[in-house]
């Protein structure tokens, strides 16, 4: 549940990053603001804190669930595809947000570069029309 409540508010960042140039003009000056401050968080930390966050919180949350598994069943259901999992991302890599919602609502499978790709190019684009109406 805990998880479920950070994916609604990390939602509602990402909406207000890429609807936040439709906010009235005094509001712009905050709009101007957010962006630069994500990006510099995601170069900080080297990904989204609220995605990581999340993604602990459901493995945390799916190992109190299945208590009575021994480690061997445990390791074996992590090597399982599951298309709903939050931690849907190349070997290795950090967890995506965006990533399974494109999957997921537009049938597509991308990589975690061209992922970047629409982010920044949505958040740019949403960033340049604040500017404009600033």
């Amino acid at each position: 549940m805990l998880a479920d409540a950070v994916a609604v508010v990390h939602s509602g960042i990402v909406g207000y990053i890429v609807f936040g140039f439709l906010t009235p003009r005094r509001f712009l000056l905050l709009h101007l603001l957010t962006f630069p401050m994500v990006v510099f968080i995601w170069r900080a930390t080297g990904n989204c804190p609220l995605t990581i966050l999340e993604k602990r919180l459901r493995a945390a949350s799916s190992r109190k669930a299945k208590p009575h598994e021994s480690e061997t069943d445990t390791a074996l259901s992590s090597n399982t595809t599951n298309p709903d999992a939050v931690n849907n991302t190349d070997e290795g890599a950090e967890p995506r947000f965006i990533k399974p919602l494109i999957e997921r609502y537009f049938g597509v499978q991308i990589t975690d570069r061209q992922c970047d790709t629409i982010e920044y190019i949505v958040a740019i684009s949403a960033w340049c029309i604040s500017y404009a109406r600033y």
